[in-house]
């Protein structure tokens, strides 16, 4: 977004229906457009939810959407009169993707091989890379996509411990770990993804997959439905034989849900989840 109030605290609480709908190539020019869906305030009255539609069109073929993702962002300190408490955000699902129906036409001329290690439903992948996202790289791409906030790179006024990685950046980082086990999926949509514990450029981030559903699509597709799940200053390695309950993946549960189970049945991860995407990788 163009345009950050810097005199107030705004989070990134989470995103919903990505696709990549259409194809892109090199020499194509784009413009982005918001649509605010709902704004509603927190039951405390002292903050404003507001869900934007974001939509990036491509501007030299008549303006076609070309990417499209709902986000929900907090703005602390800030209330609207006019918004309905009563509303509650609705996830339409992701829209219908082009490019994935192109992909599905043609399956018949991709390569002819077997998965090494086929993904199989209940299944749980500890990713093996863990990485901090640093403080350069935080700077970088946070000014690189226009999120200038002060909380994410003004070590004048905040240490490296205050500082907070974009919510965007840190889904990112969750999937790249994840892609190492997930590397022949051709197509992806982001279906929810929410935002918990906030995530600083030095915490070091990790990532585990849980695979809910395997559907064979033909004779040389899959569709995987997964919910990967970030960590921050946790080494999976050490999650081997721990009891992770199932509600983790559901991704329905509250914040303050969500620790109150971790606490009782899985206290190595309170206090550690930083995000629960899910997707469904082809």
């Amino acid at each position: 977004m163009s345009y950050v109030d810097d005199r107030r605290e705004v989070l990134d609480l989470g995103f919903a229906n990505g696709a990549y709908l259409l194809p892109c190539y090199a020499g194509d020019t784009f413009r982005k457009q918001f649509v605010v869906k709902e704004i509603r305030n927190t039951k405390k009255n002292d903050a404003s939810i507001v869900t934007f539609q974001c939509n990036l069109l491509r501007n030299n073929t008549g303006g076609e959407v070309v990417f499209t993702v709902d986000k929900i962002m907090m703005f602390r300190g800030l209330t609207n009169q006019s918004a309905k408490s009563g509303l509650t955000y609705k996830n339409e699902g992701p829209k219908s993707s082009r490019l994935k129906d192109h992909i599905l036409a043609n399956s018949h001329a991709l390569p002819n091989h077997m998965y090494a290690n086929p993904l199989k439903e209940g299944q749980l992948i500890l990713h093996g890379m863990t990485r901090p996202f640093g403080r350069s790289n935080n700077m970088a791409l946070s000014s690189l996509f226009g999120m200038t906030h002060p909380t994410i790179f003004n070590s004048g006024l905040y240490s490296d411990k205050e500082l907070v990685v974009p919510g965007a950046l840190v889904i990112s980082l969750a999937a790249s770990l994840a892609s190492r086990d997930l590397t022949e999926g051709l197509h992806s949509t982001l279906f929810n993804c929410r935002l918990f514990n906030k995530t600083s450029p030095v915490d070091t981030i990790s990532a585990l997959t849980y695979v809910s559903k395997v559907e064979p699509l033909d004779g040389t597709l899959e569709e995987s439905h997964c919910v990967t799940v970030g960590l921050k200053n946790v080494n999976v390695s050490e999650l081997s034989g721990v009891n992770i309950p199932k509600e983790l993946f559901t991704n329905t549960l509250t914040p303050n849900q969500l620790e109150a189970e971790l606490a009782e049945k899985c206290p190595e991860l309170s206090e550690k989840v930083i995000s629960v995407s899910s997707i469904n990788p082809r």
